[in-house]
């Protein structure tokens, strides 16, 4: 029977194995990742793990590869029993300054439905009547106000801009009928002439506001672009050009203990 070596570590089940690969990507969203362009492309590497190396067309992409090298460098540093470095100045991986950053995607996807309501509304305006405004319109002016609140909880403020635009083309409608008494015939264009314009906008804002949805912000990364803002002779980003206030990076904490403490 084979005896294992005593200063071999021991079996991990499962769960150890998914805990501590969970505990490696965590330490490399901390580490320093410097970058530099090697045959036309960027080259990133670790400064407490240089042995860890990431290649990308763009800053962005290297900058992901580079993390994934880090990841799988501490996942084999603990299952060898070893203690993964901890990162002098950590790069937080949490947002700072923001909301709920869970809602932003909730906001952006209930958009896009709210929007695509608004097409089918538009349709069956055209095909069956203004009387079909009497089940649409609830259903955009409460997706309506689902975008607003996701958005404001997440600080997503061009979700919040389009979640009142789908209100406002509700209240036109009804402010419509209220002034001109206008029957389910008599609406019928002028809901029309208002409505197909409104959503063609609204698409266009929808679209906008789907390309501009807030990042999780990592104070030691550009907001621009994501190139790491360590060890620069100046507060500018050399990759995109976009100025920083150092100021952003106090107050940062410091891990305690090592990765193999978890």
């Amino acid at each position: 029977m084979n005896e294992q070596p005593a200063d071999s570590p021991a079996p991990l089940d499962d769960r150890s194995r998914a805990a501590r690969r969970a505990w490696a990507r965590e330490m490399a969203e901390a580490y320093q990742i410097v970058l530099r362009v090697e045959n036309g492309q960027y080259v990133g590497r670790g400064l407490e793990l240089p042995e860890a190396i990431g290649r990308g067309t763009t800053a962005r992409a290297c900058v992901r590869a580079t993390r994934a090298a880090l990841a799988s460098a501490v996942a084999a540093l603990l299952e060898a029993g070893r203690t993964a470095p901890v990162p002098e100045f950590p790069a937080s991986s949490r947002p700072t300054g923001k909301g709920w950053p869970w809602t932003v995607p909730w906001a952006r996807n209930t958009a896009f439905v709210t929007t695509g309501v608004c097409v089918l509304a538009i349709i069956a305006v055209a095909t069956l009547g203004a009387k079909t405004v009497v089940f649409s319109g609830p259903a955009i002016a409460c997706l309506g106000l689902v975008v607003i609140v996701l958005g404001v909880l997440g600080r997503y403020w061009w979700a919040v801009g389009v979640g009142v635009g789908y209100l406002l083309v509700c209240v036109v409608f009804v402010a419509m009928v209220t002034a001109f008494r206008l029957s389910p015939d008599r609406a019928y264009a002028p809901f029309l002439w208002v409505g197909v314009p409104w959503v063609i906008g609204l698409i266009r804002a929808t679209a906008v506001a789907a390309g501009r949805a807030p990042r999780a912000e990592r104070p030691w990364e550009c907001d621009g672009c994501g190139y790491l803002l360590v060890g620069l002779n100046e507060p500018r980003c050399p990759e995109c050009g976009r100025g920083f206030d150092p100021r952003r990076f106090a107050g940062i904490a410091v891990p305690t203990g090592g990765a193999g403490a978890r």
